[in-house]
């Protein structure tokens, strides 16, 4: 009897432990309340620093788009430390700043995320509600292998393990069209990798890398095309700038600086103020989607940002 009564407080015990291990692995409650959007969009273009230099690679369409006053377009504000896509997409997508996250370029190829302290901004709306439809479309395929839960729950093209890029730019943008003539999801990400090729063969800043910058934009404008803009959230990011010899990683303006564009029916053009990182834009999306913000998220709301 006193043996079966060690085993039993044994595994009594163990049981214990495995349920505080597990609860403390639980994501926080994420609750949703009504909202003045449907839908959210994020096209993000890789290595598009500020469209490159303040701007000066934006073309006309893209202006008028994000002209309207319901609007706030910045070309000068930072990335994170380091200049690398999946730190800063990380923190996009995350909330956090990069060393939260402990991810590189080869990790989330390799390696599915599965840290829940850290729930990316798909996770968050997923909890909250459960039945939406979630998206993730990506030239470069680390960012949906590694980066998005599987838990989330979020249809992803492609979702690979390392395998840098499958489709084109423009093949993304005729993947994505495509699936918007039937399904509009409440948060579509979108990501155009040749930007960030171009730089890197060409140099950024080159009339090559301005040429692909312009043609990022206008596939953004095809994908927001396929949307109602008084239901919407549009947003445009880049995670990284380069210099003319074709890197990044380091911190000089031309690697750091980066364009946020945001258009929607309550955003105030004049809302935005002070800086913005990558790690703000989840925190954004989910005030604007009126969903619980995670207390692990260190990003700012930028609650001015919108006539609530």
């Amino acid at each position: 009897m006193h043996t079966r009564s060690k085993r039993f407080s044994s595994i009594v015990l163990a049981m214990s432990a495995i349920l505080l291990v597990l609860s403390g692995c639980s994501y926080e409650p994420a609750y949703m309340g009504e909202s003045a959007y449907e839908n959210v969009v994020i096209i993000g273009i890789d290595g598009g620093g500020g469209l490159f230099k303040d701007g000066d690679a934006v073309i006309d369409d893209f202006k008028d788009f994000f002209g309207t006053s319901d609007s706030s377009i910045g070309y000068e504000y930072s990335c994170e430390t380091p200049s690398i896509s999946a730190q800063n997409w990380g923190s996009f997508l995350h909330g956090v700043t990069p060393d939260k996250l402990e991810v590189n370029n080869i990790k989330i190829g390799v390696e599915r995320f599965t840290n829940r302290k850290y729930p990316s901004v798909f996770q968050v709306i997923r909890n909250a509600d459960p039945s939406c439809e979630l998206a993730s479309f990506c030239g470069w395929t680390p960012i949906n292998y590694g980066l998005i839960e599987t838990t989330a729950k979020v249809h992803k093209v492609p979702d690979q393990r390392f395998i840098a890029s499958i489709y084109s730019d423009q093949e993304i943008t005729d993947l994505v069209c495509d699936y918007l003539d039937t399904t509009l999801p409440k948060l579509l990400y979108v990501h155009l990798n040749e930007v960030d090729e171009t730089g890197h063969s060409y140099g950024y800043g080159t009339t090559e890398h301005m040429d692909a910058i312009k043609t990022a934009q206008e596939q953004a404008l095809e994908i927001f095309s396929k949307y109602d803009t008084e239901k919407t959230l549009f947003i445009v990011v880049c995670d990284h700038g380069g210099t003319p010899d074709g890197e990044h990683g380091g911190d000089t303006e031309a690697e750091m600086k980066i364009v946020f564009a945001i258009r929607g029916n309550t955003v105030n053009p004049d809302g935005m103020t002070g800086s913005f990182y990558p790690r703000d834009l989840a925190p954004i999306i989910l005030h604007a989607l009126n969903i619980t913000i995670p207390s692990t998220m260190e990003g700012d709301p930028h609650t001015s940002l919108f006539n609530d």
